[in-house]
C-alpha cells in the first residue's frame, strides 16, 4: 500500500506560492489532526515537538488525504496558481481512492498477530476500525481502534478501547462512534473495571528527584498509551506494563527513549505482552517481565515523571550549566 505523509504533500507544494503550504498547515489544524500549527508545535515543549515529528512523518490514511486536499481546494479556489495545484490535488485524490480500495480488501481477512478487521468507518475525520484478535489458545478479544493504519499485513492504531470477548458491546460502541459519540464513559457501569482503576495508582517523582535522575543519566523512556504521555525508568517498564494492563485497562503501549531524537518506538506491546522491542532492551527487561506475567513475582511500586515537569527541570538544569560556563569565562 502506498504511503503518503504530510511531509510528502508539503514538499510537492514547494513550486507554488507559500499560501498553498499555509493552506496545508491550516487544513491539518482545522481537521483536528494536530493540536496546534506545525510552527507552534515544532518550537513548543518536548511533548509538542514529539507530536509534530510523529504527525509529519506518519503515513496518512486515504480518508485523511481526501479531507486535507478537499479543504485546500475550497481554501485556494480562484487563486491564479490553482490550475497547477489542481494537478497535484488530482494525483493525491487518486492515490487516496486506491488506498481506500486496498483498505477495504483487508476486511474479514486475517492479518498478523491474529488480527482481523470486522468493520471500518470514521468519526468526523478520524478513521476507526472494529478489530477481532484471536490468541493462540483460541480466545478472542475485540478492539475499537482509533486513527488506525494498515501496514503490509499488520494494523496499528493511535489508541483503542478493549472489550475482551464481548463482541455485542464492542459493536454497540462502534456504532456509537460512527454517530459521533465519545466513549470516555463507556465502562462507567462496569464495577470490575472501576475496582481495577482504583487499584492502579502511580506516584510521581519530585523535581529534586528528577534532577538527580538527569544528573546520573538514568535510562528514561516516554510511555504513550494513545492518550497521555509520561516518562519512566527502564527498570520499571515491566512493572508498569503489567500493572497498567491488569489494574487499569488492557491497552497497547509504546515506549520511546528520551535520549533519541527520532520518534520511533523502542517497545510496542499488545496488552501486557511484547509485540516489538529493541533486542538490547529486551535483554534488560525480559526476565522481570516474564516473572510478572507468570505471577512468579509481584508488581513493585514505581514512580513516573510528569512530562511537563521533566521539560521544566531539564530547562532549568541547562540554564544553570550555561550560567556556570559564562561565569567561568568571565574569570
Amino acid at each position: 500500500m502506498e504511503k503518503i505523509t504530510f511531509e510528502d504533500i508539503n514538499e510537492n507544494l514547494c513550486d507554488l506560492d507559500t499560501e498553498y503550504r499555509e493552506a496545508l498547515a491550516k487544513a491539518v489544524v482545522e481537521l483536528n489532526y494536530i493540536s496546534d500549527t506545525p510552527l507552534s508545535l515544532s518550537y513548543g515543549s518536548v511533548k509538542q515537538r514529539l507530536e509534530w515529528e510523529k504527525f509529519n512523518t506518519k503515513p496518512l490514511t486515504g480518508e485523511e488525504i481526501i479531507n486535507i486536499i478537499k479543504f485546500m481546494q475550497k481554501e485556494m479556489k480562484g487563486d491564479f496558481q490553482y490550475g497547477r495545484f489542481k494537478e497535484i490535488a488530482s494525483m493525491y485524490l487518486d492515490i487516496a481512492k486506491h488506498m481506500q480500495e486496498q483498505s477495504n480488501d483487508y476486511k474479514n481477512k486475517r492479518l498478523e498477530n491474529g488480527m482481523k478487521i470486522l468493520e471500518t468507518g470514521n468519526r468526523e475525520n478520524q478513521p476507526v476500525a472494529l478489530v477481532e484478535r484471536t490468541f493462540n489458545d483460541g480466545k478472542k478479544e475485540y478492539i475499537i481502534g482509533f486513527s488506525y493504519e494498515i501496514k503490509d499485513k499488520s494494523i496499528e492504531w493511535g489508541y483503542g478501547y478493549y472489550y475482551s470477548d464481548n463482541i455485542k458491546k464492542a459493536k454497540e460502541d462502534f456504532n456509537r462512534v460512527l454517530n459521533g459519540e465519545n466513549l470516555d464513559n463507556t465502562f462507567q457501569n462496569n464495577e470490575k473495571a472501576e475496582e481495577m482503576k482504583n487499584e492502579f495508582k502511580v506516584e510521581f517523582y519530585t523535581e529534586e528527584e528528577i534532577k538527580e535522575l538527569i544528573r546520573t543519566k538514568a535510562e528514561l523512556y516516554y510511555v504513550n498509551d494513545g492518550i497521555d504521555e509520561a516518562i519512566i525508568k527502564l527498570e520499571d517498564i515491566p512493572d508498569f506494563i503489567v500493572d497498567y494492563n491488569r489494574n487499569l485497562e488492557m491497552r497497547d503501549l509504546k515506549f520511546f527513549s528520551v535520549s533519541k531524537e527520532d520518534y520511533e518506538p523502542d517497545i510496542i506491546t499488545y496488552g501486557e505482552f511484547l509485540n516489538k522491542i529493541d533486542p538490547l532492551i529486551r535483554e534488560k527487561i525480559i526476565d522481570r517481565l516474564i516473572a510478572l506475567q507468570t505471577n512468579e513475582a509481584e508488581i513493585s511500586r514505581y514512580k513516573i515523571i510528569d512530562e511537563e515537569v521533566y521539560s521544566k527541570v531539564r530547562h532549568e538544569l541547562e540554564n544553570e550549566k550555561t550560567k556556570k560556563q559564562k561565569n567561568k569565562g568571565v574569570r
